[in-house]
């Protein structure tokens, strides 16, 4: 965990605040481009193969285990990096692990965490690597899936923790940008950490 000095009411009363931002923002979730062809017919915003994503953020989509699983979904809507939140739990349809070797025939970058959605998990020791990997697409002009199993948990709290390092963002405003695009919701433990790194940019920024 982060050592940032903050009193134990300041923290519950952000983490109430950003909870209820969290619960509060609606979600208006559409169609990524150039994914025409893999529409359900019967499901809005649902796509074929059970696939489930949205871009959250420029270049940036969250998704599910499906998403990760069809290259060739990937390879249409110009995805070049992904980013796997839930490695020690996802397999491919053979049952095969997956890595770079697996996505290395439609020349997509991997990157695998392994990482559990429970409340005790330290996710914050993966935000550093993994806004490095974030960034290497946003700074060559690629498009990044960032996943796990269902896209709910630890790729938002991936994504947040990346919009508010490298795009100065308070909680509350990455939080609401994500959540207005995808229906996400961390869970408290990753809520925590979140919350320990917002204070930790806070005194960064004051320090300066």
């Amino acid at each position: 965990m982060m050592d940032v000095e903050y009193s134990l009411s300041d923290f519950k009363q952000k983490l109430f605040h950003v909870e209820n931002i969290l619960r509060s923002t609606m979600t208006d979730e559409r169609y990524i481009p150039k994914a025409d062809k893999w529409r359900n017919t019967d499901s809005f915003s649902t796509y074929k193969n059970f696939i489930d994503c949205h871009e959250v953020f420029p270049n940036i989509i969250i998704g599910n285990i499906y998403a990760a699983r069809s290259k060739p979904f990937l390879k249409d809507i110009g995805v070049t990096h992904v980013l796997n939140c839930a490695l020690n739990h996802c397999l491919t349809y053979n049952d095969m692990k997956f890595d770079q070797e697996y996505y290395q025939d439609y020349k997509i970058k991997f990157k695998g965490l392994e990482l559990d959605d429970i409340c005790t998990e330290n996710i914050a020791r993966y935000f550093d690597e993994s806004i490095e990997f974030i960034d290497d697409a946003m700074k060559n002009g690629g498009k990044i899936l960032i996943h796990c199993l269902a896209g709910i948990s630890r790729s938002a709290t991936i994504t947040i923790a990346y919009l508010m390092k490298q795009h100065s963002m308070t909680i509350e405003d990455a939080i609401k940008i994500v959540k207005q695009n995808r229906r996400v919701y961390p869970n408290e433990g990753f809520l925590k950490q979140l919350v320990e790194l917002d204070f930790k940019l806070r005194k960064q920024s004051v320090n300066r």
